[in-house]
């Protein structure tokens, strides 16, 4: 029986990618490693998840500058670093080691514990096979980037914004594979969500023991958002696996004097792999840096206690400077920005909530439980403990309700921030927390050392927590990169609260308890990748999404849309190369790598779209859509207020969709005919003109009948003759014979619902601008009553209400004039 579309794509690029992490990652590994450190085999399969891709797509970098980025030279480089490395770690294999006393065989928690990460690791290598690319992200950068490269076999001058140590790993998939497949590129993401649980299991093992290590990666893969996240595509499950791997090298050679310069030396390589993959990385030198300050201060300045920990900081950064800064000088070489950062709209959705505090509020918990047990109990500060307790729950609670959703994600906008006086009461209660737990610390020993290394790793976390509370915590996956360090200390709790010797006590009622209670507390980790934001597990049911067509557009309906009109469109122009401009319609290149599609320029004049067939604008993502300044300086949001169906118009609608959080409207463009005559002209021997620039061409009116209730389309042309000094608006007044006003439906041209409109500020000398309103009138109007009535059109500045002074043939005419057509008032539809 075949195999189903998306496994057979999944499959196909595995040879080559167990190539890189296995064949080309594993000797590198074992060259980097000390000679002592190969025994441990996490270690090694760690680091080769790490090096061996670095390798591979570094490089993959210069053959994509050069334009050759094909199977054959990337392949010929990754068999040549393969042997390379076979070499040196056979010659380091050599030399002689010390025997190692053997493991202590597995707890009979411990096997549960694996057994559990298997049990959420494998639905999630089910759901990221299943899955095409559908995450904003990965559509607009890491996937797209990944498709173009392996079209184009380049890495174009333009493509700037985030480093390519994923994407470039998508294009080597799909390389492997022949062809451009979503599935193909994804099979990166089973290596990468494995290495992240080894990452934390080997945090734990290096800097405490394996059973920390157990207990934190169980911690982390049981945690259901990162299960949530498993499948996406983007960079923050692979960053999080290298910083923590670049924290664990760190801390190693902070805390532990053997090695020490050569596990600095690996710390810099995994942080400029870091670097390599997401910019935030540059945090850990943050949190480097602060540690450096601590030790200043604990050494009360004394160099020479100071300059071995000086000396970690210093070789880890000269490690990771070579290719962690690569990409950023390329930008620069090139004209972009060494690093682009969030738009402020962003970062005012930042939640600052007491939600955001789960983490450390999860590790007092662990804590509390630790030290309930004896000798501990007897030596708190109660009294302290209890207050200190009651100033946090009322510094975060209160802030919390509110800010989950069902599908787990935090909301766009909090319910509440923190405020000020929660957080004085969130300080006094860590203050006091601190005094009340300070009695219980050791003085020396394991322990001591145990708690140092955990405050350490928190004090290199603190950075990037603070600026994720503060600007980016208005998602959760933006915390990933730390949250292994914060597993840390909870894991090292639970560790002491669940030691061996404990667990014997218990009863066999007790064990079956225990053993209930741990699986209900995994079934959410474990289930989590299971359940889709937009469609829940839907996708589950066979047949119901057959093909990735259907599966993309379960979650981006309105996307889907647009990328089939303009399909449609290239199908019926096959010889033509259309080029579309679509502002902020990031992820719009990737269905079409190929083709000209302008995201990322937001023209504000029309002659910028001379060259342009389509113009899509997208909401909310238009940028121009926020443009405060837009009636009266950008040409182009007005020209979409005139956009209606007629063939004569410069901006004609030719398609729409609507999701509910995503809208586009598609336009084809002819800015040729702004210049064009109008087809419906007054005389062309009388010259009818307001003020000094406008000149009234004439009207169509699609009948003389009006009746209250119906809706009439007036059409107005106009000829700009100079540039326009203010803002003006048109006069459309019914009058009677006597001159009394019976209705009006003034208002700038062409304005829509949207409240967008072509201010005569904007009318270019030359410009022929057709003017569309509906004229409808009120029900209270007694239609019969009104004798001659008569159609009134002039100008006037809507600020002063003054009114331009209308000319015809150079004689002053007053400032307004009657249409030729006569209107007929009826009382009700005559039918």
């Amino acid at each position: 029986m075949a195999l189903p579309y998306w496994l057979s794509a999944s499959l196909t690029p595995l040879p080559g990618l167990l190539l890189v992490y296995a064949g080309l990652g594993i000797p590198w590994a074992l060259v980097i490693l000390p000679r002592d450190a190969w025994a441990s085999r996490a270690s090694v399969i760690a680091l080769a998840a790490a090096f061996g891709p670095l390798l591979l797509t570094l490089w993959m970098l210069p053959l994509g500058m050069v334009g050759s980025l094909q199977l054959e030279p990337v392949l010929a480089g990754v068999l040549a670093m393969t042997c390379v490395g076979l070499v040196l770690a056979w010659r380091k294999g050599r030399q002689p080691v010390p025997a190692r006393a053997g493991s202590a065989a597995l707890t009979g928690l411990e096997k549960l514990l694996l057994v559990l990460i298997v049990l959420a690791l494998l639905p999630r290598l089910y759901s990221i096979a299943w899955w095409p690319f559908t995450a904003y992200d990965a559509l607009w950068v890491y996937g797209y980037e990944g498709r173009l490269y392996t079209l184009t076999g380049a890495i174009p001058a333009s493509i700037g914004y985030y480093p390519q140590f994923l994407p470039l790993q998508y294009t080597w998939a799909q390389l492997l594979t022949g062809s451009v497949d979503d599935h193909a590129a994804r099979t990166v993401l089973f290596f990468t969500h494995q290495g992240c649980a080894l990452a934390v299991y080997l945090a734990g093992t290096r800097l405490f023991s394996r059973r920390v290590g157990i207990i934190a990666a169980a911690l982390w893969t049981l945690y259901p958002h990162s299960g949530e996240w498993a499948r996406f595509g983007d960079l923050e499950i692979v960053l999080t696996m290298l910083f923590t791997l670049a924290a664990t090298f760190f801390l190693q050679a902070w805390t532990d004097e053997r090695q020490r310069h050569r596990h600095a030396v690996i710390a810099g390589l995994l942080l400029g792999t870091a670097l390599w993959t997401k910019p935030t990385a540059g945090a850990f030198i943050l949190g480097m840096t602060l540690l450096l300050v601590i030790e200043l201060w604990r050494v009360a300045g004394d160099w020479r206690a100071f300059r071995p920990r000086f000396t970690v900081a210093l070789l880890t950064i000269l490690a990771c400077l070579p290719h962690g800064a690569v990409w950023y000088l390329r930008n620069l070489a090139l004209g972009h920005n060494a690093i682009d950062f969030p738009d402020a709209l962003w970062l005012e959705r930042a939640a600052r909530s007491g939600a955001e505090f789960g983490w450390p509020l999860l590790a007092l918990a662990c804590l509390l439980l630790a030290l309930g047990r004896a000798p501990f109990a007897s030596r708190i500060r109660a009294r302290q403990l209890i207050a200190a307790l009651v100033l946090i729950a009322a510094a975060l609670l209160p802030s919390i309700p509110g800010q989950w959703q069902p599908d787990g994600l935090v909301a766009v906008f909090p319910a509440r921030r923190l405020v000020a006086h929660e957080w004085a009461l969130l300080a006094a209660g860590a203050l006091l927390l601190w005094r009340s737990l300070r009695p219980l610390l050791p003085q020396s020993g394991p322990a001591r050392a145990a708690i140092a290394t955990c405050v350490w790793g928190l004090a290199l976390a603190l950075p990037w927590f603070v600026t994720w509370l503060w600007s980016y915590s208005y998602h959760y996956r933006l915390s990933f990169a730390i949250v292994p360090l914060l597993v840390l200390p909870c894991a090292l709790a639970l560790n002491h609260w669940l030691d061996p010797a404990r667990l014997r006590r218990w009863s066999a009622r007790t064990h079956a308890l225990g053993l209930v209670v741990l699986c209900c507390l995994a079934l959410p980790g474990i289930s989590s990748t299971l359940n889709d934001p937009a469609i829940g597990n839907e996708w589950l049911q066979a047949g119901r999404f057959p093909d990735d067509r259907a599966r993309l557009e379960s979650g981006n309906m309105a996307l889907m849309q647009l990328v089939d009109q303009l399909q449609r469109l290239q199908r019926k122009q096959p010889d033509v190369d259309l080029v579309v401009a679509a502002p902020g319609v990031r992820r719009l290149p990737f269905f079409f790598p190929l083709a000209d599609i302008r995201v990322s320029a937001s023209p504000t004049r029309l002659p910028e779209l001379d060259d342009v067939d389509l113009y899509v604008d997208g909401v909310p993502e238009n940028p121009l859509q926020w443009d405060a300044t837009a009636p009266g300086s950008n040409q182009v949001l007005g020209a979409l207020a005139l956009a209606g169906s007629q063939m004569d118009n410069v901006m004609r609608r030719t398609g729409f969709s609507d999701d509910g959080d995503f809208r586009y409207s598609l336009y084809s463009v002819n800015t040729a005919l702004r210049f064009r005559p109008t087809p419906a002209d007054r005389d062309p021997r009388q010259a009818v003109v307001f003020g000094d620039f406008a000149r009234f061409r004439g009207h169509a009116l699609e009948d003389v009948r009006l009746w209250p209730g119906r809706d009439l389309t007036l059409a107005l042309y106009w000829e700009a003759m100079a540039m326009a000094t203010r803002d003006y608006s048109i006069l459309v007044h019914l009058r009677d014979g006597e001159g009394n006003l019976i209705a009006n439906w003034d208002g700038p041209v062409g304005l829509d619902a949207a409240g967008r409109y072509y201010s005569t500020l904007l009318w270019d000398q030359g410009e022929f601008i057709r003017d569309e309103r509906l004229l409808r009138l009120a029900q209270d109007i007694d239609a019969t009553a009104v004798e001659n009535p008569g159609l009134w059109i002039g100008i006037y500045d809507w600020r002063s209400g003054q009114r331009l002074p209308l000319t015809v043939d150079g004689r002053p005419a007053g400032d307004s004039i009657l249409l030729d057509e006569r209107l007929v008032l009826l009382a009700d539809s005559p039918q």
